[in-house]
């Protein structure tokens, strides 16, 4: 067979079933780079509410069973969240409306550097959080 994008012969091995105009190397890669655009995100993300909506007790019981096994598996993190959280609500912990980093007026959360002290934490938005937890190979 003939993969019309790589444009070599290959076996028919080589080729998803249904799929017989690309191999399964240029199939994957085709897949990777349309997850990654905004339209095929967007397309999740409505199909995502809509069927949140639609099987809400599905979606809460395996978001609580993903929850309950997280709080398993990391009992020192979890700890320090409700301690974090306990602080908020008594006014220990005022939580800022700025993060701590990049100074934009956003949704903030608490990131703790240290497990051993749990209310010592900084107020880091969604993205400068997410970029303090990335793999050390990528620093």
């Amino acid at each position: 067979m003939f993969c019309k994008f790589c444009n070599k012969e290959k076996q028919p091995t080589d080729f998803y079933k249904g799929k017989p105009a690309r191999c399964k190397p240029c199939q994957m890669d085709w897949q990777t780079k349309y997850r990654q655009s905004p339209i095929y995100k967007e397309k999740a993300r409505i199909y995502f509410v809509k069927w949140r909506k639609e099987n809400p007790d599905k979606y809460r019981s395996t978001t609580l069973a993903r929850q309950f096994k997280w709080q398993q598996e990391h009992p020192k993190e979890f700890k320090c969240q409700q301690a974090v959280y306990r602080a908020v609500k008594t006014g220990k912990l005022i939580r800022p409306s700025v993060c701590s980093i990049c100074k934009l007026n956003r949704r903030v959360c608490a990131h703790h550097r240290d497990y051993t002290k749990p209310l010592e934490v900084l107020w880091l938005c969604w993205s400068c959080h997410k970029f303090e937890h990335r793999p050390p190979h990528l620093t």
